[in-house]
């Protein structure tokens, strides 16, 4: 029995001994041998022991124990909770770029009845019965409106960098890690019918400054009336 307990009491010691706790004894209070000690020691300094670690050291582990079996059951539950919030956001993200795919089908199907030119507004589509569903140009979690750029005819040479249909930025986002940062997402419709989704703009300036360059002068400068109209918006 005594074996057991002196076994026990090595490792508990053992333990302390590697744990931050010991680390910061040995820190704070450095052995006798120490040579600023011997100094003080020589000038009649004696160091004050502000308590006995050997009978402390027992307590002081179950304490870090303690604090180690709180973070085993807390982190678990950030990250069940994290998880699900994703979970939940990415179900929205995807209705919205199916939403935005449904769109673009629209509008290319009204291109082909109208000699290529797209519609003046989205409630065109609305008044015309051209969409199956009515609520397909809101966002499913805002229940804003997407935002429509009002392009004259559709060029097929461009098309697929022609954005058409833009989501209001900050409607979604995500979570790189459990403690990292969030991350906006705007999802993006071009007039080929293609949804991009585009990481933390910052206004929707990036976009036309992204895309501007390949369209035609006229449409590209429909697309800064725009994004400039927009960004005023959010200010």
């Amino acid at each position: 029995m005594g074996n057991i307990a002196f076994s026990l009491n090595g490792v508990i010691v053992l333990l302390y001994k590697k744990s931050i706790l010991g680390i910061l004894e040995r820190s704070v209070f450095p052995d006798e041998g120490a040579e600023w000690m011997k100094c003080l020691e020589a000038n009649g300094v004696r160091r004050i022991q502000f308590w006995d670690f050997k009978r402390w050291r027992p307590v002081l582990l179950l304490l870090l124990l303690a604090v180690l079996m709180m973070l085993a059951i807390i982190l678990p539950t950030k990250a069940n909770e994290a998880n699900d919030e994703w979970c939940m956001e990415k179900s929205n993200i995807t209705s919205c770029i199916t939403r935005l795919k449904m769109t673009g089908v629209t509008l290319n199907i009204y291109a082909d009845d109208n000699n290529d030119f797209f519609p003046p507004t989205l409630d065109t589509l609305l008044k015309q019965n051209c969409l199956e569903e009515p609520d397909i140009i809101h966002c499913l979690e805002s229940r804003q409106e997407y935002r429509y750029v009002p392009y004259s005819k559709r060029v097929n040479e461009t098309a697929v960098l022609q954005p058409i249909v833009i989501e209001h930025l900050g409607n979604h986002w995500k979570r790189r890690g459990l403690f990292g940062k969030e991350i906006s997402l705007t999802s993006v419709l071009f007039a080929d019918g293609h949804v991009l989704t585009m990481e933390n703009l910052p206004d929707y300036m990036d976009i036309y400054d992204q895309y501007a360059r390949h369209l035609s002068p006229e449409d590209a400068e429909t697309l800064r009336k725009c994004c400039e109209a927009w960004d005023s918006e959010r200010q």
